[in-house]
């Protein structure tokens, strides 16, 4: 993505770092505001005063403050288009469907603390990177390794806000933090691969998105270039049953994560706040006897147990459902520990660090 040093977004008024977002130089809080306007059912309606309606209504204001019909015009006016934009379906066709009548924060803080950060990630990925990547792409979209690897990084921005949130739930500090993130990082990137797949690809039962700007094809020869892109063309050629292994390897990867994993979790995460409870679980998940012991009481199972079947209970569903959870997520450790292997053996054949990038 293309950007330039901080100046002044022509959108809002606000200094900040620009980069080219669906189509037009803005800053991350106009691009965000763009995306969400794009998703609403009912349109903006003008507030027809100087005040709000001005450029620097958000900077003086606050977003807000500010209207929102003229901000969208703005960004439409710089040339701001939904045609630049990733692919989304409509809220009414998301499998991940939003509950309004669960339990506010003080009944279920950690649930609903982790909803509401699954919602600013979306939003933070989807506007971040809005270029389509893909295995059977061509040109500058198709997802070289190095792409996937680079594309990587803002899941990482979205795994560190789900640690923030746990932490300010849970009273853990930054040491704890970035241990966690160290041990869970495949655990996290297997479950929102799961979570992104099944909002973005609700037909192309050949593909999977690993967020919803990229994706991989369920295909030998597709995943054969993919993978071949890290290297020199003659190094690839000149170990050909290593290369194959490895081809091998990931394609086994993503056969399970988009035919076992996916229909087996379609049934069980039906809310925002199971994918929320599948999130908490999975860093639960990764969490060692010393680390607990070293900084503190951390939260346990038995605590998403209980905000979960309060959740059940309300939402009139089966309370069993926790068991296909914890299942489910069993799964995905599989599918985390499958990707982890397949990059250190990646390494190996590369004969380079790639985790050092993530």
């Amino acid at each position: 993505m293309e950007s330039t040093p901080t100046t002044e977004c022509a959108i809002c008024g606000n200094k900040d770092w620009l980069n080219i977002r669906y189509g037009a130089w803005s800053c991350a809080a106009c691009s965000v505001f763009f995306q969400r306007s794009l998703r609403r059912a009912s349109p903006y309606v003008c507030e027809n005063d100087p005040n709000t309606c001005g450029k620097f209504s958000v900077r003086d204001l606050k977003a807000h403050g500010a209207c929102k019909k003229c901000r969208l015009d703005r960004c439409l006016k710089q040339g701001m288009r939904m045609r630049n934009t990733v692919p989304l379906v409509t809220r009414t066709d998301v499998a991940i469907v939003r509950m309004t009548n669960s339990s506010g924060k003080e009944e279920m803080p950690l649930i609903s603390g982790m909803v509401s950060t699954l919602r600013m990630a979306y939003d933070y990925i989807t506007s971040s990177t809005d270029v389509l990547y893909g295995t059977s792409e061509r040109g500058n979209n198709f997802l070289s390794f190095s792409k996937s690897v680079n594309l990587f990084s803002h899941k990482i921005v979205i795994f560190k806000m789900v640690l923030n949130e746990l932490a300010n739930v849970c009273g853990f500090n930054e040491d704890l933090k970035s241990e966690l993130l160290k041990n869970a990082i495949f655990t996290l990137n297997a479950v929102f691969t799961l979570h992104y797949n099944m909002i973005v690809n609700t037909t192309n039962e050949k593909r999977l998105y690993r967020a919803p700007n990229n994706y991989h094809d369920v295909d030998v020869d597709k995943l054969a270039v993919f993978i071949a892109s890290a290297a020199d063309p003659a190094f690839v050629a000149s170990r050909q049953t290593e290369f194959r292994t490895l081809v091998n390897e990931y394609l086994s990867t993503v056969t399970y994560e988009r035919y076992i994993i996916h229909p087996s979790a379609v049934e069980v995460l039906q809310s925002e706040q199971d994918i929320a409870a599948l999130v908490v679980i999975a860093v639960l998940g990764v969490c060692k006897k010393h680390m607990i012991e070293k900084y503190g009481k951390l939260t346990n199972l038995q605590r998403v147990w209980k905000e979960m079947d309060l959740f059940y209970k309300q939402a009139k569903r089966n309370p069993e459902t926790w068991g296909n959870l914890i299942l489910l997520h069993s799964s995905i450790a599989t599918a985390a520990n499958s990707v982890a292997k397949f990059i250190l053996d990646t390494e190996r054949f590369l004969q380079t660090d790639i985790s050092d990038r993530f």
